[in-house]
């Protein structure tokens, strides 16, 4: 479960780099720019892969670095797979270990520097403070938190409360006709400021409710989810029980590109984490998406292809006056319900996240 200190590490963090949400395009540029140099530098010298490309680096003192960017080889979650130590860098410290299944279903593990987790948490908790956030807001969370053993098949309290860090944890693994009464029942009382969950888990709970004849004794300030694409009947359920806006995220496992949408619904680009081929018009917009790292230093991933597609829109502006890059709904997998013997309905990213995401090292 998070907690108060690591809110306060994702605040700080989020007050240093909010000056970059309202950049001139060629002030991004340039951000970028000195990113991308210095880790084409680090990853020539130091990382097991790059070195052949060592030339590149020295190119960069008269070229561009988006010209010399092209001249690296596209990479995926099958080239590190292939031999992950080729990717990490010389005599690295402490690192972060980020186990994920990714939205196409591979399996890859990144290391990471601290700085690069933290800040992704961070850069995923802004699209919560973007759109209304307030100190005391309590948040209910139905995505794949292990709250309840799964050897307990009906639990007479399918939560567990914070009242520390003001979350409810929702039990996804556990949503049927009887535990969705009793999950309306406790939302309509404790009335949190936002219901968070995975598209599909929120459809299951929403479908059980409305059949049920539910009504919201409040409106959430909004809706967030993550994780799967969110999909017009999915959209519609939801909004018709909770009856206020929905927001979306999207980011990675390997914590190299994220976007949030603001309270205006766009999707904006993070900007700071990585660079998205296509972002500023400079180089193409391939299919899938070739991302590459700006901050993690242990295991610089360049020209990497996450297997989503990342649809770029120059030149749009926002009226929440931010400048940020702005992306369209990001196209990935389409699921389908997993269906218990007993005739429960769970999320297949929930039990991705109980498997994968719950095994991560160094995090304390």
């Amino acid at each position: 479960m998070r907690n108060i200190p690591r809110f306060r590490k994702w605040d700080k963090l989020l007050d240093g780099i909010e000056y970059t949400e309202r950049l001139e395009r060629k002030d991004q540029v340039d951000y970028v720019e000195k990113k991308l140099e210095d880790m084409i530098r680090h990853a020539v010298s130091s990382v097991p892969f790059y070195r052949k490309y060592a030339s590149l680096a020295r190119e960069l003192e008269a070229g561009s670095v988006f010209d010399i960017l092209k001249e690296f080889p596209l990479i995926d979650k099958e080239t590190i797979i292939g031999d992950p130590s080729a990717f990490y860098a010389d005599g690295h410290g402490d690192y972060v270990v980020s186990k994920t299944s990714g939205t196409t279903g591979t399996p890859v593990s990144v290391r990471m520097d601290k700085y690069t987790f933290l800040l992704t948490d961070a850069l995923w908790w802004r699209r919560t403070r973007w759109n209304g956030y307030e100190n005391g807001d309590w948040i209910a969370r139905l995505v794949g938190d292990p709250i309840i053993p799964l050897r307990i098949s009906e639990p007479k309290k399918p939560w567990m409360i914070s009242n520390f860090d003001k979350r409810i944890y929702l039990s996804t693994f556990h949503l049927s006709a009887e535990t969705a009464a009793s999950i309306g029942e406790l939302l309509n009382r404790k009335k949190p400021a936002y219901v968070m969950g995975y598209p599909s888990s929120l459809e299951i709970l929403c479908n059980y409710l409305d059949e049920s004849g539910y009504k919201a004794a409040w409106k959430p300030k909004n809706i967030l989810f993550s994780s799967e694409p969110m999909y017009d009947h999915q959209d519609r359920v939801i909004r018709k029980v909770f009856g206020t806006g929905i927001r979306g995220l999207y980011g990675s496992g390997e914590r190299i590109v994220s976007a949030a949408q603001c309270p205006h619904g766009t999707y904006h680009l993070s900007l700071v984490d990585g660079y998205v081929e296509g972002q500023f018009g400079i180089m193409e917009n391939i299919r899938p998406a070739a991302v590459t790292t700006l901050t993690n230093r242990i295991m610089p991933l360049i020209r990497y292809r996450l297997g989503d597609v990342i649809e770029i829109e120059q030149d749009t502006s926002c009226p929440c006056g931010r400048t940020l890059p702005v992306m369209s709904p990001v196209i990935t997998k389409d699921e389908d319900w997993i269906i218990t013997p007993s005739g429960r309905k769970i999320s297949p990213s929930a039990v991705v996240w109980a498997f994968v995401h719950q095994e991560i090292d160094g995090i304390t």
